[in-house]
């Protein structure tokens, strides 16, 4: 109860601010939703900078202990992530002949989350080799998990923005995502979106990504632009901050 006060006292209290830096258009649509904005009201879409290392020029070598061909799932172990959609896709993938990928998830899972995890795996006819999980990961060591991945699975229920889609596309590596607002502003409408709710839209969108990836790739990274470029997202907050002080 005590988080639900504090929750809603703070909703309220956004209505006394003069500037909001919310980090996509879909975050802007929301908060729109709450309150009416003041026509003196400054609002700049920040985006998110990307925490990663450059992904050219630094970074680590690539893992040797990771499979030759994976599927990376950046997640954690909030529901809305929604993990599992992945591998039950990646089964249903090859029990229609599809080539095999292992799945690297990356990100903190409880041990009674990553046994669930294992548990639906073997039902849907996964080895337990195939389901790795990595924790704890350092920023070059991410990067390097991202540029060895086939394919970056994003397949969250909802999102503000995206980092790991975001740091998915500047290592060069395609994303396939949920298809929410957010993602479709990130990476722009295709046939890398699927609804978050179904196997078989999940493994389609693995499918056809993993068959055209360049392709996708060069699509994701015109749609994304500087959305998540840290000099670009300083650049607009200081812009927005520069407006604010010179109100009266």
């Amino acid at each position: 109860a005590a988080d639900v006060i504090c929750y809603q006292a703070r909703i309220t209290a956004l209505a006394a601010y003069h500037a909001f830096l919310p980090i996509s258009a879909a975050s802007e649509r929301a908060l729109r939703k709450r309150f009416a904005f003041a026509d003196s009201v400054l609002v700049a879409h920040s985006g998110v900078a990307d925490p990663l290392p450059p992904s050219i020029g630094s970074g680590a070598a690539p893992a040797s202990d990771l499979p030759e061909r994976f599927i990376i799932v950046p997640t954690g172990g909030d529901p809305r992530k929604n993990l599992l959609v992945v591998i039950a896709a990646e089964a249903f993938n090859r029990s229609y002949g599809e080539q095999s990928h292992s799945i690297v998830v990356v990100g903190h899972l409880t041990d009674k989350q990553r046994k669930a995890v294992r548990k639906l795996s073997r039902r849907a006819g996964l080895s337990e080799a195939d389901v790795l999980f990595r924790s704890d990961v350092a920023a070059p060591d991410l990067a390097a998990i991202y540029r060895q991945a086939v394919l970056c699975a994003v397949p969250s229920f909802a999102e503000g923005f995206s980092i790991p889609l975001a740091e998915a596309v500047h290592r060069g590596t395609a994303v396939v995502a949920s298809d929410i607002p957010a993602h479709r502003e990130l990476l722009g409408a295709g046939p890398w979106l699927a609804a978050p709710w179904s196997v078989v839209d999940m493994a389609r969108a693995i499918r056809t990504t993993i068959r055209s990836r360049q392709t996708v790739l060069r699509s994701q990274q015109e749609a994304l632009g500087d959305k998540a470029r840290p000099d670009a997202v300083r650049s607009r907050i200081i812009a927005l901050l520069t407006q604010l002080l010179r109100m009266p």
